[in-house]
């Protein structure tokens, strides 16, 4: 329509509110009428008619309505009123139902005179307080995470920085945590990779990030029962294998394949695995075009540094030798047509001669992997709300926390036992916009005294 037309069957409205596909109106007499989609119950009416062209009757006394993407929010007497999508538990009623065709009472909502319904997510305002729900992959809820959350958070407005560790026992379950608490509702697709193959995994987080998957480890013969718990938790229907058959074995690929369908990204060493991923992303159309950073293939601390932020950047990751570029590199690199390039290092890992044959270069380097990280954050523009802190002496716990920092651009800070002041000093000068420090990995790879130390500076 491209003018207005009377909608039928209503008249005394005091508001109106437009969802995706369905659309809502409230009467002077407090009745709530819904017309459109009925999918995932838009409707209220408790049927399955796949939509209606004119208004149904939902509620007959209400004092507030909002429409949101597929579900609604009603306000009446006894409290608020949801009905609809609820994949997400948008609808605020504590069910593991994935929509509700009838209106059911918001646990979340019962004595919130503000609310709004979102995408697949809700709001609600008391006092000074704005709380939020439901899905958050984007930072929608504002309590500076991207992992979401079933039940009513804070935003972060006026609050204090938070502060917590992400650590197992081992590498595994490190990588179980942080699944859980960035996809608690499950996952379309998980990259597995070894735990002791860096390289691998690092340069699949730019693929990681662009599946929204995430990462879990395992031995390279035989998954762990962590893994395999996880994979019944998460529900994928693929699961990318990445590394050949010496580091993630046949037999585990056969026992995974019963169940998800597998897609291995495997080469014969380090630098042809991360030409394949690079391919893979670009064939796929999930990286930006023209694009690569180069890092250095043989020690992994600068590739852990920009990895979160090349893959929220949707930025491929190449390796390379000091002073011999691979063969799968350089055809890579001129397969993908790479125009702008990052180098991440300083000469001592990756040379002149190299660096400064790659088309529109930009090296970001520090005197060590400490400064060479905090080079990286600046350069690359990340966003300091969230900052990820890890060891910079061994890689494992970091692994799969780089796919969680992609979410948010946030910047992976490295340490040590021997952590040089000059990281201590970026973080106090920033101080004012880190909301967040996520630590990953437990006491033995990032010290009690680290952590105190960086909770003083940003504690306010």
């Amino acid at each position: 329509r491209t003018t207005p037309i009377q909608v039928k069957g209503i008249g005394s409205v005091t508001t109106v509110s437009a969802g995706r596909s369905h659309s809502l109106a409230l009467e002077e007499d407090g009745s709530v009428w819904a017309w459109g989609d009925n999918t995932y119950g838009n409707l209220g009416n408790g049927t399955q008619v796949p939509y209606s062209t004119t208004p149904i009757q939902v509620l007959s006394k209400a004092s507030r309505i909002d429409a949101g993407y597929d579900f609604n929010l009603a306000a009446v007497d006894e409290g608020v009123l949801a009905w609809g999508a609820n994949q997400f538990n948008q609808l605020g009623d504590n069910s593991s139902e994935a929509f509700q065709r009838s209106p059911v009472k918001s646990n979340s909502l019962l004595n919130s005179r503000l609310f709004s319904a979102g995408g697949y997510h809700s709001l609600s305002g008391e006092d000074s307080e704005v709380l939020a729900w439901g899905f958050n992959g984007f930072g929608q809820i504002g309590n500076g995470l991207t992992q979401h959350e079933p039940n009513p958070v804070p935003s972060l407005v006026n609050k204090p920085p938070v502060f917590y560790r992400a650590a197992g026992t081992d590498a595994p379950e490190t990588a179980s945590i942080i699944a859980g608490s960035g996809w608690s509702y499950g996952a379309e697709a998980v990259v597995l990779v070894n735990e002791n193959c860096f390289a691998d995994a690092l340069t699949g987080t730019p693929l990681a990030s662009a599946l929204d998957a995430p990462m879990l480890l395992t031995k390279n013969k035989v998954l762990s029962s962590q893994t395999e718990e996880d994979l019944d938790y998460l529900r994928p229907s693929t699961v990318y294998i990445l590394g050949g058959t010496a580091v993630v074995s046949q037999e585990i690929e056969q026992t995974l394949s019963e169940k998800y369908t597998v897609v291995r990204i495997g080469g014969y060493d380090q630098y042809e695995t991360a030409a394949m991923i690079a391919h893979f992303l670009y064939q796929n159309k999930l990286c930006a075009k023209g694009k690569a950073v180069l890092a250095y293939g043989e020690n992994f601390p600068d590739a852990l540094a920009v990895s979160s932020l090349a893959a929220f950047q949707r930025i491929p990751i190449l390796l390379t030798r000091t002073y011999q570029l691979p063969e799968t590199t350089a055809k890579a690199i001129q397969e993908l047509q790479v125009k702008d390039t990052i180098v991440v290092g300083g000469r001592a890992v990756i040379s002149d001669q190299i660096a400064n044959s790659m088309m529109g270069m930009k090296r970001y380097s520090g005197i060590d992997k400490y400064q060479t990280a905090l080079e990286i954050a600046k350069g690359m523009g990340a966003d300091l709300n969230t900052v990820f802190i890890a060891t910079g002496d061994n890689f494992p716990d970091a692994l799969a926390g780089s796919v969680l920092a992609s979410r948010t651009n946030s910047p992976i800070f490295l340490v040590g036992k021997e952590t040089p002041d000059n990281v201590f000093y970026y973080i106090n000068n920033n101080a004012k916009q880190i909301n967040e420090a996520i630590i990953l990995g437990g006491t033995a790879v990032v010290s009690d005294a680290v952590l105190g130390r960086i909770q003083e500076m940003i504690g306010r």
